[in-house]
């Protein structure tokens, strides 16, 4: 893990707490935001910009990524 990744504090939706840590966690830092896979928290973790963010967040409140 990068150093500047180390220690970030990550969080999960509380309604995912009962689906056996089948989700991701986010941590949201003043720079970036970080994204890891719950179920491998010494795996990978991706970094996005607020703005890129933002934009993922809102496209989700606008069904963007609705593929039923």
């Amino acid at each position: 893990m990068k150093a500047h990744l180390q220690g970030l504090f990550f969080r999960k939706a509380t309604r995912s707490q009962y689906t056996w840590n089948q989700c991701v966690e986010v941590a949201i830092e003043k720079e970036f935001v970080a994204v890891r896979n719950s179920r491998d928290p010494g795996g990978d973790i991706l970094q996005f910009s607020h703005e890129e963010w933002d934009a993922f967040v809102d496209g989700v409140k606008n069904n963007e990524f609705n593929i039923s």
